[in-house]
This record gives C-alpha cells, sequence and structure tokens, in this order.
C-alpha cells in the first residue's frame, strides 16, 4: 500500500508539474500573441501615414521624409529582401532613375549605378521615385471614374475588411432592469487581393535624347490615363479572377433590403420591365427611375449618385417627366458640378453596359460605402530598347484591388422582364 501511495503521490506530483508548464507555455504564447497584435497594428498605422504623405505629399519633404517613405514602399515591393541601407541617399536614386530612363543602365555613372541597387528588381525593373508614382496616381485619378467616387485608400498587402452579415439585435430596458441576452450580429470577411497592372508607353530616343523632352512627366502621364481608363472598365465588369471584381459583375437579385434574405454580397436589381429595352413611355421611364432611388435605404441615398453609359444619359436628356413637357433631367448650372437626375449627382461612364437583353447599364448607390479600391505601394518600370526597335518601351507595373464592400448600398436597373 506504501507503495501504492508513493506511486500515486509522484503521478500526482508529475501531473501538477506537467500542469504548471502548460500554464506557463500558454501565458508565454498569450504574451507573444499580444505583442505580435500590438507590432501588427503598430505597423498597420505606420503604413498608412506613410501612404497617406505618399500619394498627397506637398512636394516639400524632407530627405529624411522621402528616404522614409521610399523605404516603406521598397519594403512593400520587396518582401524578401533586407531594408535598405542606414546610409542610403534618396536624391542620389531619384537621380539615377532619371538618367535610366534616357539612357538605360549604361548611362549611369559608377555611383549611380550604386545608388540604383537598391531599386533592382530581379525579375525586372527599378522601384519608381515617389514623384514618378505621384504623377501616374495624379494622372490616374483625373482619367478614372471609379477613383473619382469610390473609397480609395493605400494597402501595404492584400488585406481581410470585416462587415456585418445580419442587423444587429437591440432591446429596451428600465433602468435596474436585467440585462437578457439578445441574439446579436454576426459578421464576416471580405478579402481584397491585389492584381497586377502593366503598361508599355513607347518613345524613340531622339525624341528622348532632347534635353527639352520631360521624360518622367510624358511616361507618368501617359501611365495614368491608360491605367485610369482600363481600371475603370475592369471596376465596373471585371471578373474578379486577373482583375478587380467589378460591380456589374456580382450576383444579382430582385429581392429587396426589408426582406432582408437576400444572400451577402448580391446586388438587387430593378427590372426595367422590357427585355434588353427601357419602359415604353416617358412616364413609366420615370417611375422606374423613382423605384431605384427608393430601393436606396434613406441613409445611403444622403451621399448617393448614378452612373450610367454616354447613351442612357442621351436618352434620359430628352426626356420629360409629365404632359406639362418638364424635363426629369437637370443640368449643371455652374463648371465643376455635376448634372442631376430625380436630384441625385450623374456620372457618365464609358465602361458601364450598353442598353441590352438582362444587362445592367444604370447603377445608383453609395459608392463611398458600397465600392473599394486598394493600392498596393511600389510601381516598377523596365527600360526596354530592343523590342520595339527604334522605340523604346518602359514597362511598368503596379498592384491594386477593386471590390463591393457593402452589397445594399449599391442598386442596378436590369434590362429585362423581370
Amino acid at each position: 500500500m506504501e507503495d501504492e501511495s508513493e506511486v500515486l503521490e509522484a503521478i500526482e506530483a508529475h501531473n501538477k508539474a506537467v500542469d504548471g508548464s502548460i500554464a506557463g507555455l500558454n501565458k508565454t504564447i498569450a504574451q507573444l500573441q499580444k505583442e505580435g497584435k500590438e507590432e501588427k497594428e503598430y505597423r498597420n498605422e505606420l503604413e498608412r501615414k506613410i501612404n497617406l504623405l505618399r500619394t498627397q505629399g506637398s512636394g516639400s519633404e524632407s530627405k529624411e521624409d522621402l528616404s522614409a517613405l521610399f523605404a516603406a514602399a521598397h519594403k512593400a515591393a520587396y518582401p524578401t529582401r533586407q531594408d535598405l541601407p542606414s546610409d542610403f541617399d534618396y536624391k542620389a536614386y531619384r537621380k539615377a532613375f532619371g538618367t535610366f530612363l534616357r539612357g538605360g543602365r549604361e548611362m549611369l555613372s559608377v555611383d549611380e549605378h550604386k545608388a540604383m541597387q537598391v531599386g533592382i528588381d530581379t525579375d525586372g525593373g527599378y522601384l519608381a521615385p515617389l514623384e514618378f508614382v505621384r504623377q501616374i496616381l495624379r494622372s490616374e485619378g483625373v482619367n478614372s471614374v471609379m477613383r473619382g467616387i469610390a473609397r480609395v485608400f493605400p494597402m501595404g498587402a492584400d488585406a481581410e475588411f470585416p462587415r456585418s452579415l445580419t442587423r444587429p439585435a437591440v432591446g429596451w430596458v428600465g433602468e435596474v432592469d436585467p440585462r437578457t441576452a439578445i441574439v446579436g450580429n454576426s459578421l464576416g470577411l471580405f478579402t481584397m487581393n491585389s492584381k497586377e497592372i502593366y503598361c508599355m508607353p513607347e518613345a524613340t530616343q531622339k525624341l528622348i535624347d532632347d534635353s527639352a523632352f520631360d521624360i518622367e512627366g510624358f511616361v507618368g502621364e501617359e501611365i495614368g490615363i491608360a491605367f485610369g481608363e482600363n481600371e475603370d472598365a475592369q471596376f465596373i465588369g471585371g471578373d474578379g479572377l486577373l482583375k478587380p471584381h467589378g460591380f456589374t459583375n456580382y450576383p444579382t437579385a430582385a429581392t429587396s433590403d426589408a426582406a432582408g434574405t437576400r444572400p451577402v454580397g448580391t446586388i438587387e436589381h430593378i427590372a426595367t420591365g422590357q427585355a434588353g429595352a427601357w419602359p415604353t413611355t416617358a412616364p413609366l421611364i420615370y417611375d422606374k427611375l423613382v423605384d431605384v432611388v427608393h430601393a436606396l435605404r434613406p441613409r445611403y441615398r444622403r451621399n448617393a449618385r448614378w452612373i450610367m453609359p454616354t447613351e442612357a444619359i442621351t436618352k434620359l436628356r430628352k426626356m420629360k417627366t409629365t404632359t406639362t413637357d418638364e424635363p426629369m433631367w437637370q443640368p449643371s448650372m455652374s463648371d465643376g458640378q455635376p448634372d442631376r437626375l430625380l436630384g441625385y449627382p450623374v456620372t457618365e461612364a464609358e465602361q458601364m453596359p450598353a442598353v441590352a437583353a438582362n444587362s445592367l447599364s444604370v447603377a445608383f448607390g453609395d459608392w463611398k460605402r458600397g465600392y473599394w479600391i486598394g493600392d498596393r505601394m511600389g510601381v516598377r518600370v523596365l527600360r526596354d530598347p530592343y523590342t520595339n526597335k527604334p522605340y523604346i518601351r518602359f514597362y511598368t507595373t503596379k498592384r491594386m484591388a477593386g471590390a463591393v464592400a457593402d452589397s445594399c448600398a449599391i442598386k442596378l436597373l436590369k434590362f429585362a422582364a423581370s
């Protein structure tokens, strides 16, 4: 019996030691998780501030500011490489980049070649300086319809964002009444996955050699125009595979928000009642547009606007609402202000689908809430003098994402019987 008692005591002591070790290990894991979360939050906030300065900088940043911004872009573009050396000179890098655009690597001096080493991508291309990136972003913003109305933000990496899958439940109580448990809202995630877009503007070497020719301005503007126009087509109709996910390429249903049965990520459509056509009379068209407006909840209507193609605008500008020949279209009375339809601004988008059977050619919504665009840090440029002689190609790539963030914030007019 004594032997048995000793064995039991030994087992108990061993179990206590194991439990103590597990408790200590769990405590260590919890501490590491906490520190990791804090570090991630710190890096995300730092990255947000750096990206804001990168895209909206005044041009008066100090040498230290520019070096820090470029270092952040370098880390995002080349995550597997080491950080920039402590003696990195951004001004020298920017000067060397200009020389590279004009004459290629062969024209770089020894010092310039050394300065450019930190921006080399083994897959081809150099990381563009901040001023060059801003030129692209400015031109892109001017030439992109969706960037002017959607929520646009910088991303350091692909990101997940929370969204409500159901409305939160509420209850009413007195001052000292017990708070009984009620079913709360459930949260889900949607992911912004970046896609790569590229462009290859060309110029002859003779033109580039002209000292009066602003090569960086030319390349930046041409790339911004091309990116802006092509991105709009994907923000509107992209399939979400190698391109952003366009809002007209999401599933749609005639189910209203009030019904509460439409799946998250499915956008409500309102049918015209005519297959591939507008309703047959002006009053019916007016009524259908009113239906679209009031399908959107009031909290979204406060910041809502229309998006439609040129052909739809042409037709609606000619329409009258009643027998008194009052136009439903409200032309802008001042420069810089958009025309209005039923009191809401109208954005003309050439990339919206043309009116056809089952087309989703007219959209209405709060686009800051409904559609998000994320730009990854870093633009890479490869100078190619060989592929299309005597032209020099500037192969430029960047990464960005686009997706519907809140499907309840967008309504679509479907040119179909139902």
